[in-house]
This record gives C-alpha cells, structure tokens and sequence, in this order.
C-alpha cells in the first residue's frame, strides 16, 4: 500500500472554534485598549491567516503592533481553551478508524504552532495526528504549508479535508484530492463540490472511495 496521509484542516475541521475564540479574542483586544469583539465579526475570519483577521477583528490596529497583538492571543488561547475546546462530534472515532486502516493523518492549518498543539491537546486528539504544520518564515500560504507537510510525512499519497477555500486551493495546488467539510464555518464555499461531508462520520467512505483501487 502507497503511503499515504490525509491532511486536515483544523479549525471548522477538526476543532469547534466557536467555543473559545471570542473569549481569547477580546483578552487580547482588551490588553491592548480595543474594543469587545463578538461572535459576529470572529467567525467569519476564521481559517484566513493572521494579516487577515487581526486587522479585521482589531479594527485600526497598525501593521507593527500585530505581532504583538499575535503573542497576546496566543496567551489567551491557551487560557480560553482550558476546559471550553471541543471537536466535532465523531472526529476522534474517525481520525482512529483512518489509523487502523494504516493510514497517517496530518493537520495544515493557517494558524502558527503555538496555537496548533494547545487546540489538539485541548479537544483530546493530540495522540491520534501524526504529522502538523502551520504557517513560519518562508511558507506564507496553505499551498506552500501543506506541500511541506506531505514531504516532511514521506508520503505517496493525500487527501486534504477542510471546510474553506483556502483548503480547497492548498490541496488544487498540490494535485491532491479535496473533501469539503459542510458542517464547518464556511458551507457556502463547499457547495458543488465533487466531495462533500455534512458530518464528520461522512468523511471516511468519502476517503476509502478516493482511494478505491489504487492502494
């Protein structure tokens, strides 16, 4: 058998954001003298990279105090996380039945690692990825992280799942199969998809099938 990884997106993937993100969102804002954001204005932002959302839910911040702004909420997330982070129903049974199948799984994610390893230690799966990569220096989009993350995991063969077009294009980019999650934070963007998952249990027949006779 090829080897082989299926690569997730994290946030309207695997994690329910929503749980945590205002909360850590507005200890940051406050720390930094702007404004209580709410749910409204956070969820849409998820998913996009950083020099896309902090302009957009820190309204007028400037270009310099952002990574300031950056390192407040990863401060704030591993405080928000603690005892609200939760996953989706049925992602840890999934991620376990793609284990036993022999099959790696992978996390690509916008997101820089401080922020990856709180949220899958956070919502109980951090035992069942095998291999993550975030956005750093040099990989300035999902693409470019998601290619790494197939290099670095040796393998032969990927899937990407994820529920925006960012995990869409990243897995366009790499020639890779994509699996749209609907149950996310963006369904309108995983409409007319070949491959489509309403829940996360919907997603392992959609991967056998994709890998239906070329193991």
């Amino acid at each position: 058998m090829k080897r082989t990884i299926i690569v997730f997106d994290l946030d309207g993937t695997l994690n329910q954001t929503h749980l945590f993100a205002v909360a850590a969102h507005n200890i940051a804002l406050k720390k930094m003298g702007f404004p209580e954001t709410d749910l409204e204005t956070v969820m849409p932002t998820v998913g996009s990279p950083w020099s896309e959302f902090v302009p957009a839910i820190a309204k007028g911040i400037k270009k310099e105090d952002m990574p300031r702004y950056l390192q407040l909420l990863d401060e704030a997330n591993k405080e928000a996380i603690d005892g609200n982070a939760a996953p989706y129903d049925g992602v840890p049974d999934l991620l376990r039945k793609l284990r036993a199948d022999g099959l790696l799984t992978g996390v690509c994610t916008n997101a820089k690692r401080p922020y990856i390893e709180p949220v899958l230690k956070g919502i109980g799966v951090e035992s069942l990825i095998d291999y993550t990569q975030g956005l750093e220096d040099g990989l300035p989009n999902k693409g470019l992280t998601l290619r790494k993350l197939i290099a670095t995991a040796g393998a032969e063969r990927a899937i990407m799942v994820g529920d925006t077009l960012y995990d869409k294009k990243a897995a366009d980019d790499n020639g890779i199969p994509f699996i749209g999650c609907r149950y996310g934070y963006r369904p309108a963007e995983m409409e007319g998809l070949p491959y489509v998952a309403d829940t996360p249990a919907d997603i392992y027949p959609l991967v056998r099938s994709l890998l239906s006779g070329n193991e």
